[in-house]
């Protein structure tokens, strides 16, 4: 018979086994590491060795490779053996897991804000964990600046400003910035304007327009408005006002804009100017004179346009009468005789009386007074002496006067 002999057959080395998938990938997509070689019938086993950059998972039967972090990852695959081919593995294979670039990033805050008020500006979109920052870009026509962090804004100067966000990278991602994003800046109100001078004034007074409030640096000027009873003109730029007549003036005052304010007026202000007192007013004319003589009295002083008039007051010890207009003084009584001259109040000025003006009336003298009767008479016969002349109410009174060679009496 023949003899037996036992023949042992050992799996033999598989041929070489490769990875057949791509070197690099981006972070995001999907990837999955495939392989080729080896021989029969064994089962294709995938794993993730140590030593990489990155961060990821496989699946050991698909090869699906879900990554958590980019970098390098070291990828190996294995056909385990089968009944006739030992086990073989794959030299470590690096894969590049490249960072992503973000989604879209845009600033969503408002377009608009008006000066004075808070603005904060916000974005949305992009990807991964990086911070967002904030920048401003010049060629806007206002001036602000920005806390980067939190997109806080502080404007210096109303008008257009140009932002933007940028969301840093990550592990995973690249940085993302968006487009730049205009913030309209507009012009603010101001805070009320209101005149704070004096409400009352005499016409005769300086008064200067002052005002208060307001915001930013446009200048305050001031006008006169329709609607008041009184007549004014006033320096736009310092509020000097000149009244030419008294009565209620309207006034207003105006700040104008700038680069951060729009203009604004106050209410109208109604300043009261009340007639004023005149100047002292005063006799110019003689405080004496002689009964008989022509007479006028004059006066200088007071103020306004107001006519001058003239009249006798009680309390001398003549008599006499005056044209109140021509101040024509017609004296019936020589004596002491008081006058008063009053300015009339005008548009500006209240009425004005003088103080009380003595004037001494002296005594005139008569006209001469001459006989009229016959200068011879016959003795024992009837003489009657006659006079004519002199002036004024006073009775004649004859005498006989020394120096004659005759002698007589005559009754007085």
């Amino acid at each position: 018979m023949p003899k037996k002999m036992t023949v042992t057959i050992t799996p033999t080395v598989q041929s070489a086994l490769y990875v057949t998938s791509a070197t690099s990938h981006t972070f995001g997509t999907p990837y999955s590491a495939s392989a080729e070689g080896g021989t029969g019938t064994g089962r294709l086993v995938f794993s993730m060795l140590p030593g990489g950059t990155g961060a990821a998972q496989i699946n050991a039967g698909t090869g699906r490779v879900t990554v958590t972090r980019a970098g390098t990852l070291i990828l190996q695959v294995t056909r385990e053996a089968d009944s006739n081919y030992q086990q073989i593995s794959t030299e470590p294979f690096t894969l590049t897991v490249k960072k992503a670039e973000q989604a879209a990033l845009s600033i969503s805050s408002g377009s608009r804000v008006t000066y004075g008020n808070s603005y904060t500006a916000r974005a949305s979109g992009g990807s991964g964990t990086g911070s967002v920052t904030f920048q401003i870009a010049a060629g806007g026509t206002g001036i602000a600046s920005i806390d980067s962090r939190s997109g806080e804004l502080t404007v210096s100067k109303a008008g257009t400003i140009l932002i933007a966000a940028t969301k840093a990278e990550d592990d995973n991602y690249l940085e993302q910035s968006s487009e730049f994003f205009t913030v309209t800046v507009d012009k603010a109100e101001q805070s009320d304007l209101e005149v704070t001078s004096a409400k009352d004034i005499d016409f005769d007074e300086p008064y200067t327009v002052t005002a208060a409030g307001g915001s930013g640096t446009g200048a305050v000027t001031f006008a006169v408005v329709s609607g008041g009873t009184g007549i004014a003109g006033i320096d736009s730029a310092t509020g000097v006002l000149t009244v030419t007549k008294a009565g209620t003036i309207k006034l207003k005052a105006l700040k104008a804009e700038d680069e951060n304010y729009l203009e604004t007026l106050s209410p109208v202000f109604t300043l009261t100017v009340h007639k004023a007192d005149q100047a002292d007013l005063f006799f110019t004319s003689s405080n004496e004179m002689v009964f008989e003589e022509a007479y006028t009295a004059t006066a200088t002083g007071g103020s306004g346009t107001g006519s001058l008039s003239y009249a006798v007051v009680s309390g001398g010890s003549g008599a006499a009468a005056i044209n109140d207009d021509t101040g024509t003084l017609t004296v019936t009584r020589a004596g002491t005789i008081l006058i008063k001259v009053t300015r009339a109040g005008d548009g500006n000025w209240l009425q004005k009386v003088s103080e009380p003006f003595e004037i001494t009336v002296h005594k005139a003298q008569q006209s001469p007074i001459t006989f009229t009767s016959g200068s011879t008479a016959v003795y024992g016969a009837t003489y009657n002496a006659i006079a004519a002349g002199g002036s004024g109410t006073g009775d004649i009174v004859y005498a006989v006067e020394a120096g004659g060679t005759g002698d007589a009496t005559i009754n007085a």
